[in-house]
């Protein structure tokens, strides 16, 4: 009889566990979205929001279908300072603050080591897919401190899978997480895509027969032309702008034989792929193969596949955001787009998956352009004097105090690490000393506002963008000052553009939902890309596996009928 009520019970079980191992998880209770076959998270690094608006119009194929079917959020903001790739990816992928996933910067410096890190180094990994790899920096996720979209679905699953891609190997390692089963990026001799050993398996065959310089021997033998007649580019500026970083002479077109002379004859060839349009070109024809090679969204197990467009923030950097460089960048963007959704609609079906899209930041134009448009506080402020500037500061306080040691262990424009032994000799507190340099460097007239650690972690007082800095700060790794440079500052090279600050114009990135689930509508709410990974988790019927900072776009919820 006892016999009996087991077997019983363990009949009930299989049956259960058979009936439902094949169904793809259904949304969260309340909810009646069925899961994709395919997930794919887009992030194009430094799309900024008014792209979309500003070449909509001129847009035939990928953007215009996203922007006339999607769900789109066009006031979505990144929450962090500073706003750089790095942080932007692992944000998107997280749900969380830089305070909780840990990726302060691309590149940080490190007290406990002495040194500057970089974000996604492993010592102890090895890179894999080249012959040699002696003196190369091993790479993984190891650094990000919380889990991704991509490790709450393996988690939920273990038959899904999680691939990335991107030229950067911060934005493919980033988004695709710590349990991915696959993540390459490219690398710069052999214009191959390679891999690290933390990812289980073998590199596969297919992924090191594509290489860049065969792959687009044409385009790169023919150069980069408008692809378009003269007449699509009269709302950006002059073809001709003496503050373009010299990779190419500064005007259309840009070929190997036009490439600046001082760039060694092996680098060309990788200017031409990571400097312009055909390097993403190449990312999304590598995802098309990974796709095939590794069979996602060919089951009932719903599969993620990340993808970051990188050429995009090398051109924006290089040309500025009102260059016809970055008009025609995505003018084409908007053809590889188009021809990659037509690719899954024949290879998935049309219902059988999804895109989300976003960027990692945007990015400041030319100051000098600015002051053109009417922004007469625009300015360029090169490295060396903001720098020089640190250095006096850092002196005249030394006087003042009757210090002989430095106060500065390291600076740059986005904080100062501070030497405290001397000071603390002679009597002077930690907080005296960090308040006294913070004072100091708020006279600067190209610094909006300095905070210090104590402000940072302290509650009941607020000024202007110290959320988004008490956001990113992590106690013990942050600087103990933060610098808020001035709006339409830049601190840079005498050429070209960046990114990092809490401005809008650095902030403001498109947030996109393309797919069965979602009713094409543009949002005007202000939402934060931190939402983005919580929203596809609420739709995909899984949970997060640690806490996130971001919520379920109420916009995306079904209706309940």
């Amino acid at each position: 009889m006892l016999f009996s009520r087991i077997y019983s019970s363990l009949l009930i079980f299989l049956l259960f566990f058979s009936c439902n191992a094949g169904k793809r998880p259904n949304a969260t209770e309340g909810s009646a979205v069925e899961a994709p076959r395919l997930v794919v998270f887009l992030v194009v690094d430094q799309m900024r929001y008014d792209y979309f608006e500003r070449f909509q119009d001129q847009y035939r194929m990928g953007l215009k279908r996203l922007w006339e079917e999607g769900a789109v959020f066009a006031n979505a903001h990144h929450p962090h300072v500073p706003t750089n790739t790095g942080p932007g990816h692992a944000t998107l992928s997280t749900g969380a603050y830089m305070r909780v996933h840990g990726i302060l910067n691309n590149e940080f410096y490190d007290p406990a080591l002495g040194r500057m890190g970089y974000c996604t180094e492993d010592r102890s990994a090895r890179i894999v897919g080249l012959p040699d790899v002696s003196g190369l920096m091993g790479m993984s996720p190891r650094a990000l401190q919380t889990s991704t979209l991509g490790d709450w679905l393996k988690v939920a699953d273990r038959q899904s899978k999680v691939c990335a891609v991107a030229q950067k190997d911060r934005g493919s390692i980033l988004m695709g997480g710590k349990k991915a089963d696959r993540a390459f990026w490219f690398d710069n001799p052999t214009t191959g895509f390679v891999s690290s050993d933390y990812y289980p398996g073998k590199y596969p065959d297919w992924a090191g027969k594509i290489v860049g310089r065969e792959v687009l021997r044409d385009s790169i033998d023919k150069g980069w032309y408008k692809a378009f007649p003269e007449s699509y580019y009269s709302r950006s500026r002059e073809d001709v702008n003496e503050f373009e970083t010299g990779n190419f002479l500064p005007d259309f077109p840009h070929t190997l034989a036009r490439t600046h002379p001082r760039l060694p004859e092996g680098s060309k060839e990788v200017v031409m792929i990571r400097v312009t349009p055909f390097g993403d070109e190449l990312t999304l024809d590598f995802a098309e193969t990974m796709l095939e090679e590794e069979k996602l969204g060919q089951d009932e197990h719903p599969d993620l596949l990340t993808i970051s467009l990188s050429s995009a923030d090398a051109i924006g950097h290089h040309f500025g955001p009102y260059s016809q460089e970055v008009q025609d960048y995505y003018l084409r963007l908007d053809q590889f787009l188009g021809d990659f959704l037509e690719f899954l609609d024949r290879k998935l079906g049309r219902d059988q998956y999804w895109v989300a899209l976003s960027a990692d930041h945007g990015v400041m134009p030319f100051p000098e352009e600015l002051v053109k448009r009417g922004h007469p506080e625009a300015r360029r402020i090169f490295n060396q004097a903001h720098f020089a500037q640190m250095e006096r500061i850092d002196a005249e306080l030394r006087t003042e105090l009757g210090l002989q040691d430095s106060l500065f262990v390291f600076s740059d424009h986005n904080g100062i690490f501070l030497n405290y032994a001397e000071a603390q000799e002679k009597g002077i507190s930690p907080p005296d000393l960090r308040q006294g340099i913070a004072d100091a460097v708020r006279e600067l007239d190209y610094i909006a506002d300095v905070f210090t650690s104590d402000e940072l972690q302290m509650e009941g007082f607020s000024r202007p963008f110290m959320e988004a800095y008490r956001r990113s700060y992590v106690p013990g790794r942050s600087p103990d000052l933060l610098i808020v440079p001035g709006e339409n500052v830049l601190i840079h090279t005498p050429t070209g553009t960046s990114h990092g600050t809490p401005y809008a114009y650095d902030t403001h990135v498109p947030v996109v939902f393309l797919g069965k689930p979602f009713a094409a509508a543009k949002y005007d709410r202000r939402v934060a890309t931190v939402d983005m990974a919580p929203t596809l988790a609420f739709l995909l019927g899984i949970e997060p596996t640690d806490p996130v900072n971001g919520v379920v776009l109420e916009e995306l919820r079904p209706k309940v009928q």
